[in-house]
């Protein structure tokens, strides 16, 4: 998604097929099997898109440090033999350093710690809605 000044301008999704079988306890997490992918594009021809979608935005995740960003740094060096300059926050550390007395910091635990909706956790484009509305309760702690 793309959100300029807390309101969301434009969004983009879409499912990819990873040229292997999906494992049956992510199906069970996110929902998408392999059926859905079949006939759905591979990563090497969506990773244009998303790059020109993304531009040179700040990408906010949660989660992010530790396994999108590496994935993207991965697969563009192994695409284009370049790396993603994009700089990122990670709203898992910022959700650790803002709310530190919680336990857990999983996306879901702070969507509930601000009573904000889970309903459809876990699929990419819900997510980064719920994402974007943690972050934005996160960046008031402390003003």
């Amino acid at each position: 998604m793309k959100v300029v000044n807390g309101k969301v301008v434009e969004e983009f999704s879409e499912l990819v097929n990873p040229k292997c079988k999906i494992p049956y306890y992510a199906s069970r997490v996110n929902g998408i099997t392999d059926d859905m992918v079949k006939d759905a594009r591979t990563f090497a021809e969506v990773l244009p898109d998303f790059l020109g979608f993304i531009g040179d935005s700040i990408l906010v995740g949660h989660n992010i440090q530790s396994f999108d960003m590496k994935f993207l740094y991965r697969e563009c060096q192994e695409l284009y033999g370049e790396t993603l300059a994009n700089d990122y926050v990670d709203t898992l550390y910022y959700s650790r350093r803002k709310v530190p007395k919680l336990s857990h910091h999983r996306l879901t635990d702070m969507a509930e710690y601000f009573n904000i909706s889970t309903a459809g956790a876990h699929r990419a484009l819900n997510d980064c809605r719920m994402n974007q509305e943690v972050f934005e309760r996160l960046s008031r702690i402390g003003r």
